[in-house]
């Protein structure tokens, strides 16, 4: 299986601090790349397939809005393994860009984004890119 790269740059400019960065680059089996728009005050969930394998095989995601509403009317989504209510992690609210670049926080979500299940309260239309990458085998 040919092996595929996600590379990725973080500068934090601090005002009158330090200026850090961070690189990286992940290989990996699979990279799925989805761009879903969420209309204005839709109010229920909008199911977006986008991996099939187990939360121990993802190394990278990111999860990017180009509207991400205020405090009362939000945009946000839950990871889901399948159809019942148990299967869903609870809901986070897409504030800002979500860039994980580790297994070890991904883990954290407790459930695999075989689909993640958005709702969008914002006054505005939502254009969301989400990038998953993963192994496609436990070997």
């Amino acid at each position: 299986m040919t092996k595929r790269a996600v590379s990725w740059f973080i500068k934090i400019d601090v005002e009158d601090g330090p200026h850090l960065s961070s690189s990286g680059k992940i290989d990996c089996d699979a990279i799925e790349n989805v761009r879903v728009q969420f209309m204005k005050e839709d109010n229920k969930e909008n199911t977006v397939l986008v991996q099939p394998s187990e939360l121990s095989m993802i190394d990278f995601i990111f999860i990017k809005s180009d509207e991400y509403g205020d405090p009362k009317n939000q945009l946000s989504y839950r990871f889901s393994e399948g159809d019942k209510e148990q299967d869903n992690s609870d809901p986070i609210i897409l504030d800002k860009d979500h860039f994980l670049t580790s297994n070890e926080l991904i883990k954290l979500f407790k459930k695999s984004p075989k689909a993640i299940k958005f709702t969008n309260k914002t006054t505005k239309n939502a254009i969301v890119d989400v990038v998953i990458a993963r192994k496609a085998t436990n070997g």
